[in-house]
């Protein structure tokens, strides 16, 4: 049971980790496209 556990904890740090990633590349697109309308 404990190994199990263990093997569902990584899942999730690896999904937060991914979601993580994804919202800042999200933000850097949106602010870089902003940048751009701008100049």
């Amino acid at each position: 049971m404990k190994f199990v556990e263990q093997r569902y904890e990584k899942g999730f740090w690896l999904m937060n980790s991914l979601t993580a990633l994804f919202v800042i590349f999200s933000l850097i697109l949106f602010l870089y496209n902003e940048y751009e309308k701008g100049t």
